[in-house]
């Protein structure tokens, strides 16, 4: 399981919390989820993990749609690229989070000194 698709099985319920603030229905975020961490984990075949996340908290829906395939996402979840674009930019946070917290507890593996 790549990294994008295990930090949203991992926080699922905080990234269901930001959708519903972002005014989508429980079940508009059961279905778009695993739609955004597809979507997300292809974005990052032309870009690297911290470029997707750095895109979607740059706010700029022009960034966006030229790393992410918010219309594809749109399709496949059946709710609107407007929507799908305000779904992204509210996990963001959570998924920025996440990662950091992951690299971070990475890091404090492999510096750690052998005895």
């Amino acid at each position: 399981m790549d990294l994008i698709r295990q930090c949203f099985e991992e926080h699922k319920g905080s990234l269901t919390q930001s959708l519903v603030g972002a005014e989508y229905s429980i079940e508009q975020a059961m279905i778009f989820l695993p739609v955004a961490a597809l979507g997300l984990s292809e974005s990052t075949r032309k870009s690297s993990v911290f470029q997707t996340i750095a895109c979607l908290l740059s706010d700029s829906h022009h960034q966006l749609q030229r790393i992410i395939d918010v219309e594809s996402m749109a399709r496949n979840s059946g709710i609107n690229q407007i929507q799908v674009t305000a779904g992204l930019f509210a996990i963001a946070p959570v998924l920025l989070k996440a990662f950091a917290n992951n690299n971070t507890h990475q890091l404090h593996i492999y510096s750690t000194p052998v005895t």
